[in-house]
């Protein structure tokens, strides 16, 4: 059992209003399923200064230029049709 009840609770924002305490896991959940945005929504638990934005919380998100994330596959497919020649625009 956890000595410290509160070393597993974190807070965080959405909308401008503070929501938590929730477990690390939690959280994760949150962030993998795309309902935790990594700039605008900020973060924190006992033992931190202050609050972070979800994004700069290690661990928390993946990293962007993972293949597996969103950002990552539609950067690669961008590439990849510069690679076979085809204009990427911005879709006007």
């Amino acid at each position: 059992m956890n000595e410290n009840p509160t070393a597993d609770a974190w807070f965080y924002t959405r909308d401008g209003e503070r929501v938590g305490p929730v477990a690390l896991a939690d959280l994760r959940e949150l962030a993998e399923s795309g309902a935790l945005n990594p700039r605008l929504d900020m973060c924190w638990t006992q033992g931190m200064a202050e609050w972070k934005p979800a994004g700069e919380i290690d661990g928390l998100f993946k990293k962007s230029g993972n293949p597996e994330s969103g950002a990552g596959r539609i950067a690669a497919g961008w590439q990849a049709r510069r690679c076979r020649g085809e204009h990427v625009g911005d879709g006007t």
